[in-house]
C-alpha cells in the first residue's frame, strides 16, 4: 500500500492538448445541419470535396463554407480558452511566431520591433471541414498544418462503446474509431500514446504538429467529425478582433 503521509509531485510534460465541450449544443447541430446539406447536393459535393488535401481513407470528406461568419464567432471563446491556458503551461510558446514572420518577410528589424512584450498577436482559422466516416473506414498517422488544430465530434455510432468493451481495462488502448495521439519513444516508465473516446459534443484542441489518428470500426453507422486549423501571427491593427497578448 501508499504510505500517503510521503509528499510528492507527478511531474507532467509534453503536448497542450485540451478537452472541453461547447456550452451551446446548437452548435453540433447548425455544423451537421450543414454537413449533411453539402453532402445530398452533388454540385456542392464536388465543389466542397477535400479529399485530395486530407490524409484520410474516407469517401465523403467536405470543406465547410463561409465559415468565418457563422462559426468563428461561437468558436473563439474556446480558441482564446486554449491560449491562455498555453501561456500559462509554456510562457515561451509564442516565440516562434516571430521568428517566422520575420523569416516570411525577410525584416529582421521589423522581427525585432514585434519582439516587445507589448505586441499584440491574433488568430486566424485556415480550414473548416467535415469527416463521415464509415464503417472500415480509417485516418493513417498524419499531423495538420497552422499551430493548433481541433476536432469536434458530431454523431458517434453507439456500437464504437461496445466495440471497446472487448480490449476495456488496457491501458491506453487503440480501440476502434477512437482518437489517438502519438508522442514520444514507446519505451518503458513513458506514456507514448493518448486514446480518446469519441463522444457527441466533445471538442479536443492540440498543437498541429502532434501526430494523430483513427482506426476502423465495424459498427453500422457513421462517426462524424469535424476539423479544423488555426494560425497565430503578428497581428495587423492593434484592434484586431481575434488579437491576444502572448
Amino acid at each position: 500500500m501508499t504510505d500517503e503521509s510521503i509528499e510528492y509531485w507527478f511531474s507532467y510534460w509534453g503536448p497542450y492538448v485540451v478537452q472541453t465541450r461547447f456550452k451551446d449544443p446548437t452548435i453540433v447541430t447548425e455544423l451537421l445541419e450543414k454537413a449533411i446539406e453539402s453532402r445530398t447536393d452533388e454540385e456542392r459535393f464536388k465543389q466542397l470535396d477535400a479529399r485530395s488535401n486530407l490524409a484520410g481513407q474516407i469517401d465523403e470528406e467536405l470543406w465547410y463554407e463561409n465559415y468565418n461568419d457563422w462559426f468563428v464567432p461561437k468558436f473563439a471563446p474556446y480558441v482564446n480558452l486554449y491560449l491562455d491556458g498555453l501561456r500559462e503551461y509554456k510562457p515561451d510558446s509564442f516565440e516562434h511566431i516571430y521568428s517566422r514572420q520575420a523569416q516570411v518577410s525577410g525584416n529582421w528589424k521589423a522581427f525585432q520591433a514585434t519582439s516587445l512584450p507589448d505586441t499584440k498577436l491574433e488568430w486566424v482559422l485556415d480550414s473548416l471541414w467535415v469527416n463521415f466516416q464509415k464503417p472500415r473506414e480509417y485516418n493513417p498517422p498524419h499531423h495538420h498544418t497552422g499551430d493548433m488544430s481541433f476536432v469536434l465530434f458530431l454523431q458517434v455510432p453507439k456500437g464504437i462503446q461496445k466495440e471497446n468493451e472487448a480490449i476495456k481495462g488496457v491501458h491506453n488502448n487503440e480501440g476502434p474509431g477512437m482518437l489517438i495521439f502519438d508522442y514520444g519513444e514507446h519505451i518503458p516508465f513513458s506514456i507514448g500514446r493518448k486514446s480518446l473516446m469519441p463522444v457527441v459534443g466533445d471538442l479536443i484542441m492540440f498543437p498541429s504538429w502532434l501526430r494523430h489518428y483513427v482506426n476502423d470500426f465495424t459498427s453500422k453507422g457513421e462517426r462524424i467529425s469535424v476539423s479544423g486549423n488555426v494560425t497565430l501571427r503578428v497581428a495587423d491593427s492593434e484592434f484586431s478582433e481575434y488579437g491576444f497578448k502572448p
